[in-house]
């Protein structure tokens, strides 16, 4: 404690310099944080794509280029300058893939018009690697001339837009708000001298925190996002903190103390409230630690270090400036002419007055704004928690006008898909493997290749064509009496289920998969030539039997896997798994000219994981005449057709179970197109970069937005299918799923620690038991009213009426909440502090309960009240930028610490602590009543004299 002007020189001089050095170590800070952070590192979907991109060269591309032209992208001009474009991304030392239309023009990666196409583009390194390399190249993109106009879109433009946004919008907030944030705090420290001071020390306190965050980059991942949460708690603390101590200061010079005597006494009354408020609340908020998000560890990081150094800079710096003002803090206040009346006795303050009339009627108060808040606390329950996603950013936005033409004209398979990932099961190679379905007609339009390697140089898919749709026979007459697609030269047909009906199949084509040779990073997807997809159809029944669609049976001869009912109940024998199990699959063999079908079964040979195919009579069909005599005589001795590798056999069971779940919309794997439980096409030579020596993944495309509960219970229902060995689900649903379930599991540990942290100090602080446990329960309250205020108005669009239309999904972002309460909880934490430490200073004194709150609440009501105003008005700022996550930030913070002042501390603390009367004090009260010296006999009479009267 700097004791003469001298020494306080010396504080400062030495406080300099810490931030001087601070300043040097963190400008580089922003540079250093991830952009991220809202998935576990070890979470099911980060390996999964972790996985896809290494293994594979797969998974959702990080930046999307949309290039446009005046003519169709099959003109030579066009085609060329696209080749060019690929070329060059290509050759970017940054990229680890490239698909894109051309040069192998996959219909798939078309636009419908013609005139449009995209390229999707990954690259290397971690998250901050990752949004630079995205930051670089689509800047020189979009701004490259030529045919064709280049929009970028994904992931990383997306975070890149909403930088820009929040930049702009926190500077434009800035330029407009700053002259009206400078009024109220000229009104409210009374000076411009005063008024100074928590700008300085809430710049110190910044400064000296980004210096640790850049610290702890370097050791483990720190958020970008704390920088802003930094910066709002460390200016909302200063400001807190400056005034109750400046407020102190002047009450100890106006009792004759000289300014190093007047500072001393400041800092052991108010500095000992400054000092536990800082600690309470870092502690509160070091809990955060406990989830496993790098998102909240960071904001337990930031949220602590800031409210540690900014209680450095109010208990050092703040009082050598004060020994060093002296009463030149009071200076040129320019509203001393409408301060009539500020030096006016305690009792006859508003705040005083107020709170005695709470206090006469504190059971009907209570009630009454407990059930307010209950109100207002009541949508909160009806949160549906996703993610924010593109919608969320403004239509002038040129990233939103890319996602809006990439949805229109591309649809959402390549964006919206899941991914799951069989690490442990690996098909070899699928060429010349005859396997059942594939035949249907049309089957669904193929997703984006991006998501997949591309076939080999020179090879071509084979998506549903003409040549496969019902009807079609390979030149061959259909026979009377059968369906169409029966008449075939290979195995395919159809297997008589439990209910007398038939699935009807035809046989695939697979590719090796090899990457292009003249491009290592580039390739193509799934499909080549420039026709576009066959609407959707199905397989029609055949006029002589009715033939419905229905799924294969697999499994052991004693435990069999039944797909028909794609129930819960689906499991796969241990055995199985390890491909040891003789397995068996039935279908049935058309002959041509044949009245019935000849039943096909497999069942595994000599060798582990190959099945034998053999020829065995059907199961009989009493709704059709008994099998001819030669059938019966052939089916007397099977032969062996060929070899199916069970892998192959269980992928394809998966796949089948997997497009039963609802919701989904269509799989695509290694071995073909697969819909509602039934294969509609058979894979090209794209299915070969669906498996590997790495093992073998699927794409599953929801018909839901994956950021919405909706596609959290998609990805739940996906990990619940009984899988051929250890899956991997991955994909935006996946992430937001194991986000969700990271902090909802880790919630109650938070919770507790919080609690036990905030007791534990209050009842170092107040020697009570109820005073602690009564604030915990207040700030809780404050804070689930907010939440339920941000449901209505952001979620339910409850205010459109008075706010005007609001963009955005009608869900509520999963990492909102944390950001959020970060900030709230450690403002609402200081104004109960200070709160507390007047109404502690007054009971010491031996002044009953009931005056003590009203003095209390009189001395720090203005504080905390103004700087809650402080706040507001810059949270407010924020609501009016066009990024939706700092509408709701902003408005957030700002609706948080308005109620705490106002209906919390104004209110409901009176009338509760009125009503626990002395057991407030407990166990502590009676031996401390009237313990401690009360100061001036002037300022307990000034609270004593009214009650007197």
């Amino acid at each position: 404690m700097p004791g003469t002007p001298r020494r306080a020189l010396g504080v400062l001089a030495a406080l300099l310099l810490v931030a001087l050095v601070a300043a040097a170590g963190g400008h580089d800070v922003a540079g250093r944080l991830a952009p991220g952070g809202w998935t576990p590192a070890g979470a099911q979907s980060t390996r999964a794509e972790t996985l896809l991109a290494s293994r594979f060269g797969a998974g959702q591309p990080q930046l999307v280029l949309l290039a446009r032209a005046d003519r169709p992208v099959d003109d030579p001009a066009v085609a060329r300058a696209g080749r060019e474009l690929t070329d060059r991304l290509a050759a970017d030392p940054r990229t680890t893939w490239v698909r894109g239309y051309w040069p192998h023009r996959d219909a798939s990666l078309r636009g419908h018009d013609g005139h449009s196409a995209v390229v999707g583009i990954r690259f290397a390194g971690d998250e901050r690697a990752v949004l630079a390399a995205s930051k670089a190249v689509a800047a020189r993109e979009t701004a490259h001339g030529g045919v064709l106009t280049v929009a970028a879109a994904g992931e990383g433009p997306l975070y890149t837009e909403m930088e820009r946004l929040g930049t702009e919008g926190a500077t434009v907030a800035e330029l407009v708000i700053a002259p009206l944030v400078l009024l109220i705090m000229l009104w409210v420290f009374g000076s411009v001298v005063a008024a100074l001071l928590p700008v300085v020390v809430g710049a110190f306190a910044v400064v000296t925190t980004t210096a640790l965050l850049r610290l702890m980059s370097e050791v483990t991942t720190v958020s970008v996002f704390v920088l802003n949460i930094a910066t709002a708690l460390g200016f909302g603390l200063a400001v807190d903190y400056c005034l109750l101590m400046v407020s102190r200061y002047r009450e100890e010079l106006a009792r004759g103390l000289t300014p190093p005597a007047a500072a001393r006494s400041t800092v052991r009354s108010a500095g000992r409230a400054v000092a536990f408020s800082a600690t309470t609340v870092a502690a509160a908020l070091g809990a955060l630690l406990v989830f496993p998000l790098p998102l909240t560890r960071s904001l337990a990081l930031g949220g602590a270090a800031v409210s540690l150094c900014s209680a450095a800079g109010a208990l050092l710096l703040l009082p050598a400036l004060l020994v060093l003002l002296g009463a030149h803090i009071n200076r040129w206040d320019v509203f001393a002419r409408w301060r009539r009346g500020a030096a006016r006795p305690v009792h006859e303050g508003r705040w005083y007055r107020l709170a005695l009339w709470v206090t006469r009627r504190p059971a009907a108060v209570a009630l009454g704004t407990l059930a307010l808040l209950g109100l207002l606390a009541a949508p909160g329950a009806g949160a549906r928690f996703g993610m924010y996603d593109e919608r969320v950013l403004p239509d002038s936005s040129p990233v939103a006008e890319a996602h809006r033409r990439l949805r229109a004209d591309f649809g959402t398979e390549s964006q919206d898909a899941a991914m799951v990932v069989l690490p442990d099961v690996r098909l070899g190679p699928l060429a010349g493997l005859r396997l059942r379905g594939g035949g249907a007609a049309g089957g669904s339009r193929v997703p984006a290749g991006m998501l997949r390697p591309s076939p080999p140089e020179g090879s071509t898919a084979e998506p549903p064509s003409a040549r496969s749709r019902p009807g079609a026979t390979d030149g061959r007459r259909a026979e009377p009496g059968h369906d169409a697609a029966r008449t075939t030269t290979g195995v395919r047909g159809s297997r008589p289920s439990s209910r007398g009906t038939a699935v009807h199949h035809r046989r695939g084509r697979a590719g090796h998969h090899t990457w292009p040779a003249h491009h290592p990073r580039t390739g193509s997807g799934s499909r080549s030539g420039s026709g576009s997809a066959k609407p959707k159809t199905k397989p029609q029944p055949s006029p002589a039997r009715r033939t419905p669609a229905a799924s294969p049976s697999y499994g052991t001869d004693d435990e069999r896997l039944r797909d028909d009912d794609g129930g819960p109940g689906s499991h796969v024998h241990p055995q199985t798994r390890a491909g040891r199990a003789p397995l068996s699959l039935h279908a049935d063999l058309w002959l041509p000219g044949a009245r019935r079908p000849l039943g096909l079964g497999t069942a595994v040979g000599g060798r582990p994981g190959r099945a034998a195919v053999a020829l065995l009579p059907p199961a009989h069909d009493a709704a059709g005449p008994s099998p001819a005599p030669r059938a019966r005589a052939h089916r007397s001795a099977p032969r062996v057709v060929e070899r199916v590798p069970a892998a192959v056999v269980a992928v394809d069971a998966y796949a089948v179970r997997l497009s039963r779940v609802p919701g989904v919309r269509q799989v695509q794997t290694a071995t073909g197109l697969y819909d509602h439980g039934r294969r509609t096409a058979a894979a090209g030579a794209w299915g070969a970069g669906f498996t590997g020596e790495a093992g073998t993944w699927l794409s599953v495309t929801p018909d839901a937005p994956p950021l919405s509960p909706d596609g959290r219970a998609l990805t739940e229902r996906l990990r619940g299918v009984p899988a051929p060995g250890r899956a991997l689900v991955g994909g935006p649903g996946a992430r937001m799923t194991d986000t969700e379930q990271a902090l909802g599991g880790r919630l109650p540990a938070a919770i507790a620690l919080t609690v036990a942290a905030t007791l534990a100090l209050l009842f170092l602080y107040t020697r009570s038991l109820l005073v602690p446990l009564k604030a915990v329960a207040l700030n809780g309250l404050s804070l689930a009213a907010t939440f339920g205020i941000v449901v209505a108005v952001f979620q339910n669009h409850w205010l459109e009426a008075v706010l005007g239309p609001l963009r955005g999904p009608h869900i509520t972002d999963v990492t909102i909440p944390a950001v959020m309460f970060c900030t709230a909880f450690g403002l609402s934490m200081d104004y109960e502090v200070f709160l507390l430490s007047r109404i502690l200073e007054e009971h010491r004194r031996g002044t009953p309960t009931r005056i003590a709150v009203a003095t209390g609440l009189q001395r720090t009501a203005r504080l905390f009240t103004s700087a809650a105003l402080v706040f507001a008005v810059v949270m407010m700022s924020l609501a009016a930028c066009d990024l939706i996550m700092l509408q709701v930030i902003g408005f957030g913070l700002a609706v948080a610490v308005a109620l705490d002042c106002t209906l919390v501390r104004a209110l409901l603390v009176p009338a509760i602590m009125s009503l626990a009367g002395n057991a407030n004090w407990w166990p502590a009260g009676r031996r401390r009543a009237g313990g401690e010296p009360a100061g001036t006999p002037s300022t307990h009479n000034k609270v004593a004299n009214p009650v007197a009267k």
